[in-house]
């Protein structure tokens, strides 16, 4: 079995790093984690719950998923630019249907309007 690349945003805390934390350790090492957050100050809790596996199946990079040239850089540095999973997990909740949600709304545009960039970035 081959492994995949998963990119993971918002693992300064919470979801976005206990999930980096566990996928990075899966004993069958199906998983090459690319864990990020804007702000690398943040990453002492993720690389201290990482632990031995950090730089071995996780590593921590800088996105910002409103910020074009942050996913560029980002995505050109992983390997062949394959990203086999995107799990997100930035920004804040909104308990509507994304067509109640407006664009001037925060949690929108980072939420929704960030992964469709991601993905639209990614393929071109």
């Amino acid at each position: 079995m081959s492994c995949r690349n998963v990119l993971l945003t918002g693992c300064s805390s919470g979801i976005g790093l206990a999930l980096a934390v566990r996928l990075a350790r899966d004993e069958l090492k199906r998983f090459r984690v690319i864990a990020t957050m804007r702000n690398l100050d943040k990453r002492q809790e993720l690389e201290k719950q990482a632990g031995p596996v950090l730089d071995e199946t996780l590593e921590i990079r800088q996105m910002d998923v409103t910020s074009e040239e942050s996913i560029r850089r980002c995505v050109e540095a992983i390997p062949q630019r394959r990203v086999d999973v995107l799990g997100r997990k930035e920004g804040g909740g909104c308990a509507l249907p994304c067509r109640q949600c407006r664009l001037s709304t925060p949690h929108s545009t980072v939420g929704a309007w960030g992964s469709w960039g991601f993905l639209q970035r990614r393929g071109s």
